[in-house]
């Protein structure tokens, strides 16, 4: 890599993470405005969505400590929104999985986060957003190819 090119690629960077506060502040904000869960239980359930997982593969992915998994898997399982089944090959572990009240609540969330994106993307032009929209596909292509090799 040249250094002008590299020089690129950390100004990029930079940007990216002086969004993702942004984006977590109107994530945070939608959640508080219409009385969701909070961003870490968010976290659990979306990583849920995917499939049912152990506590402690869960606790891997959200990169949370077990018990902070336990005392969030506590809240969601009162709140009817997460599943605790013991695992049918090992009855001492448990296994977490996604309820129907738990994925309409992922669903809404996600219906409000668009909404507010939206509105912020309003303010672009139409050529702009199609840059934005193909960056951003872009970019996620290239995150899972990378978590795929790693």
């Amino acid at each position: 890599m040249t250094a002008p090119a590299a020089a690129t690629d950390r100004a990029l960077a930079r940007s990216i993470l002086a969004v993702l506060p942004q984006l977590g502040r109107i994530a945070v904000g939608v959640g508080r405005e219409h009385n969701t869960v909070t961003p870490q239980a968010g976290k659990l359930l979306f990583s849920l969505r995917g499939g049912p997982m152990r506590s402690g593969e869960l606790a891997d992915h959200c990169m949370l400590t077990r018990s902070a998994i336990s005392e969030l898997v506590d809240g969601l399982v009162a709140a009817g929104y997460v599943r605790r089944e013991e695992a049918p090959e090992d009855r001492r572990a448990v296994v977490l999985s996604l309820t129907t009240s738990g994925a309409r609540a992922i669903e809404r969330f996600e219906g409000r986060f668009a909404d507010a994106i939206q509105a912020v993307l309003a303010n672009l032009d139409p050529r702009a957003l199609d840059r934005v929209r193909a960056a951003f596909t872009d970019l996620e292509q290239a995150l899972r190819e990378a978590r795929d090799v790693h």
